[in-house]
């Protein structure tokens, strides 16, 4: 029953079909008399007030479609009809263009399902300077805030942002259509590299990224093991933020199995060697007679634990150690004395070097640290961003990541050759990566 003769699409279609019976004519009380179930659907609010009333006495099940809904008998969702996925929507009544609303914005996300696949957006220490790489980096807060603009992006179904001191890349269950992927770059900042500094990769290439990422085989020093645990740590997080589901746990967790066959079928190849044992080499081979003065390392998370751990273990040398927040525990035997990063300045002078490894995107050494330090001391900053100023290079010998890396360079390690190696070994997990794709597309 309508007040106008012109019927939507859908219920012209069914009319059409004679699946439906359409009279074109105004309303009569009487119309609810044999009915079952009645909806007030016309274009005159004042009518559908009748109709639920008439309906209400004749105790007739009624559904209005407007403002007179919270006088009918109950109300209908939204509905969305994806392949074979069906979705209702229903605010209670409360809120009809809500609901649609919903139902369009699921619909156009639902549209990009169907492309769904692996993804990596990044850049690394091959393709971009460590400068310009600081530039990118983000700390716990950014990540949190680029992650609620990533969430924002239809087609991204799950992600998880990883940034080590030498990369920055973003891992997702996406769309990969190009206008998706340069939406991604543009919000991580990407877009305005230069070209070739910065990596796209989708479906098995993506796969077998993450099974070399967590064997160490792209770290800036090959075969480091640092890396599992950073993997690990952002898929975690971005588990626990609700950024990340099944499909990326299963992608991490294939990924560091791979890893581990790939660093045992390597194993006569492969070094195992970290950040802080280069620097220690460095230090063994340039600055002869460092571990007769104290050492400052700073920062107490994982690398500068792993650090204070190197240096005890490698012969006589005392550690002054500064920590920011949280006080780590002194590892056993050895000289190894703790201090606030407050008291940096104190303790500074007499040291013979100063390893910095601080997390966080602010320097913990800084100009105004000069003063306290000896002229032409070693200074090896291992953050990324840096955490050690640049003014400082004029009065001290200042390494960054990517100058250490240059300096002690691979010892004739063929990076290439050990991808090589490692590339039948992936090949044989393709069939992981179809049954993760194809789990994405069904679920």
């Amino acid at each position: 029953m309508c007040s106008s003769d012109l019927l939507g699409e859908g219920l012209a279609d069914l009319a059409a079909a004679g699946l439906v019976a359409h009279v074109p004519r105004p309303w009569a009380a009487g119309d609810c008399d044999s009915a079952a179930v009645v909806f007030a659907a016309t274009d005159d609010p004042g009518v559908n007030r009748q109709v639920v009333d008439a309906c209400k006495r004749r105790g007739v099940l009624v559904c209005a479609v407007d403002k007179h809904w919270v006088h009918g008998d109950f109300v209908t969702p939204a509905i969305l009809r994806h392949e074979d996925l069906v979705v209702a929507i229903s605010t209670g009544g409360a809120s009809c263009r809500r609901s649609r609303l919903v139902k369009e914005s699921l619909s156009r996300h639902l549209a990009r399902e169907g492309g769904a696949d692996l993804l990596v957006l990044g850049t690394d220490h091959r393709l971009l300077a460590q400068e310009a790489r600081a530039a990118l980096h983000f700390g716990a807060e950014r990540r949190a805030e680029l992650a609620a603009m990533v969430a924002c992006v239809a087609g991204v179904h799950e992600f998880s942002l990883i940034a080590t001191c030498n990369r920055i890349e973003l891992h997702a269950l996406a769309d990969t259509a190009p206008a998706t992927v340069a939406t991604l770059e543009r919000l991580l900042g990407f877009d305005l590299l230069p070209d070739g500094s910065r990596r796209r990769l989708t479906g098995f290439e993506a796969f077998a990224h993450l099974a070399h990422l967590a064997a160490g085989l792209l770290s800036q020093v090959v075969g480091e093991g640092h890396i599992v645990a950073q993997i690990k740590e952002a898929y975690e997080a971005a588990a626990h933020a609700g950024w990340a589901g099944g499909v990326l746990a299963g992608w991490s967790q294939t990924a560091l199995h791979v890893a581990k066959d790939l660093r045992s079928a390597l194993a006569g190849d492969l070094p195992r060697r970290e950040i802080e044992d280069l620097a220690l080499a460095w230090l063994d081979r340039e600055a002869a007679g460092w571990r007769g003065q104290p050492v400052a390392v700073l920062g107490a998370g994982a690398l500068g634990q792993a650090t204070v751990r190197r240096i005890l273990a490698g012969g006589p040398a005392t550690v002054r150690w500064f920590y920011h927040h949280t006080r780590p525990d002194l590892p056993p035997g050895g000289a190894c004395v703790l201090h606030p990063l407050t008291d940096l300045a104190a303790h500074l002078p007499g040291c013979g070097a100063v390893i910095a490894a601080a997390g966080g995107t602010q320097a913990v050494l800084t100009a105004d640290h000069g003063a306290h330090l000896d002229a032409g001391i070693p200074v090896l900053d291992l953050g990324q961003p840096r955490c050690v100023e640049a003014a400082l290079a004029g009065r001290v010998r200042l390494l960054g990541m990517d100058d250490l890396k240059d300096a002690m360079g691979d010892a004739g390690l063929d990076r290439q050759r050990l991808l090589d190696l490692a590339a039948p070994i992936i090949n044989d997990h393709r069939e992981e990566h179809a049954k993760l794709v194809a789990a994405a597309r069904d679920r």
